[in-house]
């Protein structure tokens, strides 16, 4: 069988054009020619065709299917392990971008709003997307009218109700709202110490831009503060006044830097990096330093390690999820077999 490019087209429910195209990518050319001069596509060129057709069916590019059946550099079955990655992504992607729509449509559904309500929760939505990665917008960001979704924003108006009624950060009512809101979150991020950074980071840094969410850099500041004294106050039990006075001093200090440390090491984590490696161990150090420089003495630092092992409220807001916590454990008790120094508590 020997067919002109238009009968061809026809046969395989194509365009002319994409013939064509075929023939000048070099994938698929006519390798007879007729008498009259006409170029035509014989029994091996539709076989060929078949192909390119069935793989491109696959959704593999022109290029990939150039490297299969012309420079025979890739083989079919790679270029179908790579396409089922790369399916398995978008699937994800897909059933990501599912998610954000049901949460806007819920958001928009929670109040009868109006245009302009609209138009702020499809710019809060916009700004996540610009300022955040996939997986944080997986967080429950997006409420009605550019607010936060109902279980974030309840707790935020809590405590900036307080923080404008002037209510210390070290009342009662100040510290068990602002321990409520981490706890939240750290459920939320599922222990991700990256998620809240950039989280956190976004809000304090650009809070004002969602002014729907009642969030500021101020409030941010407010809760930290209200955090650290919810936890003095169980440390204090295990201290003695001068080296609880110390820890006072230093603790909110460390307390900025911790999860930006934890979500440098969860990366390391992540790319298997052994808990002896350079960069790891690098991390292990400044870990020991906090310690040290919470610590009045080495008594302390042993008072400190022992309300960490028995006051479970402690671990919350921590970020510390059970196999980071190992994973520092390891290149803690790496970095003292040198330094002498003890390794890290749960």
């Amino acid at each position: 069988m020997q067919l002109k490019v238009g009968e061809l087209a026809k046969r395989a429910g194509l365009s002319v054009r994409t013939l064509h195209h075929y023939d000048n990518l070099g994938l698929l050319e006519p390798s007879v020619r007729s008498d009259a001069g006409y170029r035509l596509y014989g029994a091996a060129d539709i076989q060929r065709l078949n192909k390119i057709l069935a793989l491109r069916e696959l959704g593999i590019s022109l290029g990939e299917i150039r490297q299969i059946l012309c420079e025979g550099t890739l083989s079919t079955p790679a270029i179908l392990s790579a396409q089922l990655i790369r399916v398995d992504a978008e699937i994800a992607h897909q059933q990501r971008l599912r998610t954000r729509l049901e949460r806007l449509q819920r958001a928009l559904l929670e109040e009868d709003l109006s245009e302009a309500g609209c138009l702020n929760t499809l710019e809060a939505m916009a700004f996540y997307r610009h300022h955040l990665s996939e997986d944080d917008l997986s967080l429950p960001l997006l409420g009605a009218n550019g607010r936060f979704a109902a279980p974030w924003q309840k707790r935020i108006d809590g405590l900036r109700a307080l923080f404008e009624k002037g209510v210390s950060p070290r009342a009662s009512a100040a510290r068990r709202a602002a321990r409520d809101w981490i706890a939240l979150v750290e459920k939320d991020t599922r222990s991700n110490a990256g998620m809240f950074v950039r989280v956190d980071n976004l809000l304090t840094s650009r809070g004002e831009d969602l002014f729907n969410t009642g969030f500021s850099p101020q409030l941010g500041e407010y809760i930290l503060k209200a955090f650290c004294e919810h936890r003095l106050l169980i440390y204090r039990k295990h201290l003695s006044p001068n080296a609880y006075q110390h820890l006072r001093r230093t603790y909110i200090g460390v307390m900025r830097e911790w999860p930006g440390l934890l979500d440098s090491l969860e990366v390391l984590r992540n790319a298997h990096c052994p808990a002896t490696s350079a960069e790891v161990q690098l991390i292990a150090r400044s870990w020991l330093a906090m310690r040290h420089k919470l610590a009045l003495d080495d008594a302390a630092l042993q008072a400190i390690r022992r309300a960490e092992e028995s006051e479970e409220e402690l671990r919350v807001g921590t970020w510390l999820h059970p196999c980071l916590l190992k994973f520092l454990e390891k290149a803690v008790a790496s970095v003292s077999e040198s330094a002498n120094v003890q390794a890290p508590g749960a």
